[in-house]
């Protein structure tokens, strides 16, 4: 069901097993933009970094996607009761989470699948890129990664900009993040740095690293976003999302996620576009995979 209500909210939530302070200082509400005036939303886009749509895709068809890709797991990782539409964690595990998308994972496939590929191709995603990529001839990459955390395990996105994963080609890049299934906060919610598609990033990766963080894998930014927040004085946005909502956003803007802290599990997934006449990051051109590095 649609998030009716509004949730009592913890005193923190955590990213990756760290905490961060739901406070003011540290989170502001995600507004969504009135479809209808396209101008404003261009305008958003540009200024802000990112576009927030209620509503954008019909929910039960995010719920048919959801329940053709959990339909793939063994019934042991679903609660008694309830069904792989509900997605509802048992809190036993078919696969560890450092295993999601390999080749012998449902993700690998599932990417693949015709269901998912009719999904992502929707002709309305195609229409809101070219809009606000003002009327770029785009073209939908191939590579779509597909998110799927659970309770208990504190793996969740870092913090992070797309460019750093698509620099070897044009920076007209259209990403829409799409949740497969309600996404509220508890569940894993996406958080955006306020005013970040402006920031120095460079700068603040080496701030970050100076404090203490040396990460194996040095394009995320970190992994704590109380201290991402502390650095830059900005808050993160944040919203309850439920299925059929999208996020659109730049290839600049700090993105990062919540840990999932519900039975409910979180899937979503990326769908990006660029620009056909610049040159397109080769990395891109293929199906994804959790192995494949990029």
């Amino acid at each position: 069901m649609p998030v009716t209500t509004t949730p009592t909210r913890p005193d923190f939530y955590t990213s990756n097993g760290l905490k961060i302070p739901f406070t003011p200082q540290y989170f502001e509400e995600l507004k969504p933009a009135d479809l209808s005036n396209k101008e404003d939303l261009v305008a958003r886009y540009k200024k802000d970094g990112y576009v927030f749509l209620k509503s954008f895709l019909n929910r039960e068809s995010v719920f048919d996607l959801r329940e053709q890709y959990m339909r793939q797991f063994d019934n042991k990782i679903f609660k008694e009761g309830s069904s792989p539409r509900e997605g509802i964690f048992s809190g036993q595990l078919q696969y560890k989470p450092s295993e999601h998308g390999l080749p012998h994972h449902p993700a690998a496939q599932f990417v693949k699948n015709s269901k998912f590929i009719a999904f992502t191709h929707n002709p309305r995603l195609t229409a809101i890129a070219e809009l606000l990529m003002e009327g770029a001839d785009v073209v939908q990459l191939k590579r779509k990664p597909l998110r799927h955390f659970y309770k208990g395990t504190n793996v969740s996105s870092r913090a992070h900009s797309d460019y750093t994963y698509l620099n070897d080609g044009t920076d007209n890049v259209l990403t829409l993040w799409i949740p497969l299934g309600d996404i509220p906060m508890e569940t894993g919610g996406l958080l955006y740095l306020k005013g970040s598609n402006n920031l120095d990033l460079t700068m603040l990766r080496e701030t970050v690293n100076e404090n203490g963080e040396q990460p194996a894998d040095s394009r995320p930014i970190s992994g704590d976003l109380k201290e991402i927040s502390d650095v830059t004085g900005l808050p993160w946005l944040y919203t309850d999302f439920e299925a059929g909502d999208i996020m659109l956003h730049d290839p600049f803007i700090v993105h990062a996620s919540l840990d999932c802290n519900t039975d409910a599990m979180r899937l979503s997934t990326d769908v990006r576009f660029a620009d056909i006449n610049g040159r397109i990051d080769a990395r891109w051109l293929d199906d994804w995979r959790g192995d494949d590095g990029y």
